[in-house]
């Protein structure tokens, strides 16, 4: 409430020093204009937060992409040293043969002293021949697979290229757009900022949600659960791309909290959590949430606090700090996703 009461006290201050204004209609036609960028820049940072999203996608596939030409290329190994070994024993028998000529195979059919030594030597003549046609039957099969390893192998190396093409083509598009993001809010004047200013104090003051004032990012240390994690790392910046310690974008901010918590390998990709929860039947409904499930909407997430998913904390967008200070209907998270912690 004292926090409320600051930043009404501040709106008010602000209010007051804006009489140097000349004309009502210069005020409403500042305040129009400091409209229209205000929502060039929220239109903005929406397309960031997607690209954002797509490019952990990207390099998600392209991981994945990798791991597949890892399988190949072991199954390639695999198969060659069974093809090196059939060859050695089929080469065996051939020096034998070639050693001992057609007399040796009659002196082993016909050299026998009983019918049934013969019978024996008979079936032994045939599980030999059959041997070596199952060595050669395997050393084609083994090689068929390794064609199809092969093929494999190239078209996932060429998916993974594409992958990580179109990674470093987003990155380079969504540092394109921070960069106007930013040029757009300095394109600002003092007298705009300082509206824009009374603007969000006032949404403060008036907000029904506790505030928590960003401050310094505390010490990182063994906390009792997600949420102290989570907590702790308030007033980091965000930053595209980012997962921790000191930064951040939205899913880089919950997979740190978890893997801090001791649940690691989570994807940096807020549809690959949505899909993992989706798998484990852990998606609930945000009056069910918990505090410590995940808030999601497509392109977004964060941690909840409480019952219901309010306060919550969350890496909000470019050019702002991890913070708990948004209602639910600023980032408009539609479900939660429930992880074990």
């Amino acid at each position: 409430m004292v926090a409320g009461m600051g930043a009404l006290a501040a709106a008010g201050a602000l209010g007051c020093a804006l009489p140097r204004l000349a004309h009502a209609d210069e005020l409403t036609e500042l305040k129009t204009k400091q409209y229209d960028i205000q929502q060039q820049i929220i239109q903005m940072r929406g397309e960031v937060e997607t690209a954002a999203d797509n490019y952990q996608k990207a390099l998600e596939e392209h991981t994945a992409a990798e791991g597949e030409v890892a399988e190949a290329q072991k199954l390639i190994g695999v198969n060659n040293k069974r093809i090196g070994e059939l060859q050695d024993r089929m080469g065996d028998r051939m020096r034998l043969e070639y050693k001992t000529g057609l007399a040796g195979i009659y002196d082993l059919l016909f050299g026998a002293s009983t019918f049934e030594q013969f019978v024996t030597q008979i079936d032994m003549y045939d599980y030999i021949n059959k041997a070596d046609a199952d060595m050669v039957q395997e050393t084609k099969d083994l090689r068929a697979q390794n064609e199809e390893a092969k093929r494999k192998k190239e078209e996932q190396e060429q998916i993974a290229r594409s992958k990580m093409d179109e990674a470093n083509r987003i990155k380079t598009e969504a540092e394109q757009k921070t960069a106007e993001l930013q040029s757009l809010y300095d394109s600002l004047d003092a007298q705009a900022k300082e509206l824009l200013e009374v603007a969000q104090a006032q949404a403060m003051a008036s907000a029904d949600w506790p505030v928590d004032i960003i401050g310094n990012p505390r010490n990182i240390e063994p906390f009792p659960d997600i949420i102290d994690y989570a907590l702790s790392r308030v007033g980091c910046p965000y930053v595209w791309g980012a997962a921790g310690p000191d930064t951040f974008d939205c899913s880089g901010l919950v997979i740190w909290a978890f893997a801090q918590a001791g649940i690691k390998g989570m994807p940096h990709y807020t549809g690959s959590l949505y899909e993992l929860a989706h798998a484990r039947g852990a998606i609930v409904n945000l009056t069910d949430v918990k505090p410590g499930d995940i808030l999601f909407r497509p392109g977004h997430c964060g941690i909840a606090l409480a019952d219901g998913g309010l306060p919550y904390v969350h890496a909000p967008n470019t050019g702002a700090l991890v913070r708990t200070t948004d209602s639910l209907s600023y980032s408009k998270f539609v479900c939660g996703l429930r992880f074990p912690h």
